[in-house]
């Protein structure tokens, strides 16, 4: 403060915010910053749904669910509101396909439940420091099959494409 005027200066990249609060543009106050796989970017996150068709099928593909985001916002928070939106419309596929981002473990064993959906997808690698060092006492692998006969079947029920937001 300057006789009583609050000074004006640019900070410097150690001395910013956390992109969650950071105002990034003087048009859009809820714009944020984000980096995914090397992208960065202001603004916000867009995740599509789609259905999933083999190619001799002769069906289209159909985007059936589009949600915005904070950038900031994990893949994996906006899964169980995309499940009950699907659900609402009626177009909630039997098995639904995700990348790495919106994967869990928790979802892995509440979609069945909640929505009997099968969630299908890669888990994320163990990135914990114990297992990068090869120290200590960490998560080890484990392998599961799961429930043998899968989650309640539905018929007229599709395969559905979650595609990377």
């Amino acid at each position: 403060m300057i006789d009583g005027v609050q000074e004006v200066s640019w900070r410097g990249k150690d001395d910013l915010p956390p992109s969650r609060v950071r105002i990034t543009s003087p048009y859009d106050p809820d714009s944020r910053n984000a980096v995914k796989r090397g992208s960065a970017w202001d603004g916000y996150k867009v995740h599509f749904s789609e259905t999933c068709e083999t190619p001799d099928s002769g069906r289209p593909h159909l985007i059936t669910h589009v949600v915005t985001t904070d950038a900031t916002a994990g893949d994996s928070a906006v899964v169980d509101e995309i499940h009950d939106r699907l659900d609402g419309k009626g177009l909630l596929p039997s098995e639904h396909l995700m990348d790495a981002g919106y994967i869990s473990a928790e979802l892995l064993l509440t979609a069945p439940v909640d929505h009997r959906v099968r969630v299908i997808g890669p888990v994320r690698p163990n990135t914990t420091r114990q297992t990068i060092q090869t120290t200590g006492f960490g998560r080890h692998p484990s392998t599961s099959t799961g429930p043998q006969d899968g989650p309640p079947a539905r018929t007229g029920r599709r395969t559905a494409c979650l595609c990377r937001s």
